[in-house]
Parts: structure tokens; sequence; C-alpha cells
């Protein structure tokens, strides 16, 4: 359990120093720090299985756009997407944010991620990549919440 846990904070850290590297245009620096946060929590409330912090950081009209699934129009249908998922596996998570803009009160993030997961009751591990864009919004309270997420396949590379 130490090691998982090791093993899962270094992987953070090479994720947070990736997140760091990605071309940032636009915002304020005080911006560019909460996408950093959100990125951050996102990554660490997925690994950890935690639905309601992954749940705070939509917006009360968000919509996600999973690859091969219909679309999800509302936080109920998001979180019932998550329960098949969340807390089933151990997840190696790596991801790759390639761009941020920011302007006014809306910012996209664009980037690719790829996983593999053992499933914690046993049977096969699976590996997955993808490329995702995410829309975000700053609520009233000044808040930047997730407005948009859609994720695709990554391209099936020459043989």
């Amino acid at each position: 359990m130490q090691l998982r846990i090791a093993v899962a904070a270094t992987a953070l850290t090479l994720m947070l120093n990736a997140a760091a590297a990605m071309e940032i245009t636009g915002g304020t620096e005080a911006d560019r720090a909460a996408f950093r946060e959100i990125q951050r929590t996102w990554i660490e409330s997925y690994l950890a299985g935690d639905m309601e912090t992954l749940m705070s950081l939509h917006d009360e009209q968000t919509i996600l756009m999973p690859r091969r699934q219909p679309t999800l129009r509302s936080i109920d249908e998001i979180r019932g997407f998550f329960e098949g998922r969340l807390g089933k596996y151990d997840i190696d998570f790596n991801d790759n944010p390639q761009e941020l803009v920011i302007n006014g009160d809306w910012a996209f993030l664009m980037g690719e991620f790829s996983l593999t997961g053992t499933p914690r009751d046993g049977g096969e591990t699976f590996r997955d990549a993808g490329r995702y864009f995410v829309l975000y919004r700053k609520n009233a309270a000044g808040e930047w919440k997730i407005y948009r997420d859609i994720d695709n396949v990554m391209p099936t590379p020459p043989p």
C-alpha cells in the first residue's frame, strides 16, 4: 500500500511538471494558478475516487461528451458515468496538457492522456489513450468551472 501511494505521488508530480510546461496564452497569473490547481485537483480526485470533489469542478450547466458514449447533459448524468469507474481500478494516469487559452471569463484546455487500469477486484489490466478539449467558464463567484468536456481516442499509429 505504501509503495502504491509513493508511486501515485511520483506520478502526480510528473503530471504537474508537465502541466507547468504547457503553452499558456492570456489570463492573469491568478487565472493561471487557478488552472494549475484545477488540474491538480481533477487528477487527485479522479485517482482517489473522490466523487464529490470531482463533481465540484463542474459548472451547473456542464456537458460531458465522452467517446463512444451518449452526451451527458447534467451533473447527475456525469456522476452516473463516473460512478461506474471511480474507485474500482488502480490507475497509472499520464496527462500531457498542451495548450491553455484564457480569454475573459472563458478558457480552453487541450491535451492528451494515457492510462493503465487494473481492476481492484481482479481481472484484466487495460490501457487507454486519448485527447481532450475542455471549455471552462468563470462563474459569478469568480471560480473557473468545467463547462464542456470532450474526449476522443488517439489515432491508430501507422504500421
